[in-house]
């Protein structure tokens, strides 16, 4: 693997010592920003699951050009860990989406549900949003070296995502709804050891928490509800939490 590691829109068509035109934002961040010189090896993706180490043939910072040295396509052996996150609002959920890759997240499913303070006016706007979010998707591929692609679904209401739940989650997962609702919720971590399933959705929900009928909802689908510790955390921590111990289970099972 190389120290640098750049994007490039689709690889499908790149030939063994060929040449690769970086973009301009691309160019700049890898011979601006970082630096890198020629000869120096760069790893570029496209989010599809096809990698490139490249030479840097001319270390422009307006177009650089790169000798493409191999080619490989990557497996994805990952055990699922969806998390299904009402938004945010601000940039906490950019935030969310790069914590989310460098946890080893497999997907994202962003919920507008009853207390969301985000909202769509159209289709057009819900697309706007998912372009900007796969723009965070490359920044957080870069910096973790995480090139197993992070799936992020476009923005779906929350009936919809209860009632097509096995649209987004896959079979043999569990399902589970941090829960500030339930009387006695079980611990994550012993949900999942006691359903030792082959995957994990997670939901989390806004600021102001689900509504009393959403959480009704989930539970009526299958979602079991969890505690996440003593303390209540924002949705943001909730994520990362979450993802951390569901990444920590899958990976001692291994």
């Amino acid at each position: 693997m190389s120290g640098f590691r750049a994007y490039f829109e689709n690889l499908k068509d790149a030939e063994l010592g060929g040449a690769l035109f970086l973009s301009a934002e691309e160019s700049r961040h890898l011979c601006g920003a970082l630096r890198a010189q020629k000869s120096d090896k760069v790893d570029v993706f496209d989010l599809s699951g096809t990698v490139l180490e490249c030479e840097i043939s001319a270390a422009s910072p307006k177009k650089a050009e790169l000798k493409i040295l191999s080619k490989r396509g990557l497996k994805d052996g990952r055990t699922p860990i969806i998390l299904a996150q009402c938004m945010p609002k601000g940039k906490t959920f950019d935030d969310i989406i790069k914590s989310a890759v460098q946890l080893g997240a497999s997907a994202i499913v962003p919920i507008v549900s009853e207390r969301t303070i985000v909202r769509f006016s159209n289709a057009k706007d819900r697309l706007s949003k998912l372009e900007k979010w796969r723009a965070q998707i490359v920044e957080a591929v870069k910096q973790s070296a995480n090139m197993l692609a992070l799936k992020i679904f476009e923005p779906v209401d929350f009936c919809d995502f209860i009632k097509r739940a096995d649209f987004f989650i896959p079979a043999g997962c569990v399902k589970i709804v941090a829960s500030l609702d339930a009387e006695n919720p079980e611990p994550m971590l012993s949900i999942l050891e006691e359903k030792n399933p082959d995957g994990a959705c997670v939901l989390i929900g806004p600021e102001g928490d689900l509504s009393k009928e959403e959480y009704k909802a989930a539970y009526l689908e299958g979602f079991v509800p969890a505690t996440l510790g003593g303390n209540v955390m924002k949705s943001d921590v909730a994520a990362c939490f979450s993802i951390s111990v569901c990444s920590a289970y899958f990976q001692k099972k291994l």
